[in-house]
């Protein structure tokens, strides 16, 4: 698959489909809220920091050049 870097437009990139893509699931089986669905869960926030953190560090070092996307 290529990409034109000049129009190219993150939002339609399926990243399934994409060859070297990887979808990391940060949280296990928390959620975002707890059961009330308004209270925010920071159990749930702390998990997805550490988990990013410590990946992003076994997999990196400070001398690598990197590009991050996120797609929301």
């Amino acid at each position: 698959m290529c990409f034109d870097i000049n129009n190219l437009d993150i939002k339609k990139l399926n990243f399934r489909k994409v060859k070297n893509a990887i979808h990391l699931s940060l949280s296990g089986d928390k959620y975002q809220f707890l059961e009330d669905g308004k209270t925010i869960n920071n159990t749930y926030f702390l998990a997805v920091y550490d988990n990013a953190i410590n990946i992003f560090e076994d997999l990196f070092s400070p001398s690598d050049s990197i590009n991050l996307v996120h797609v929301v």
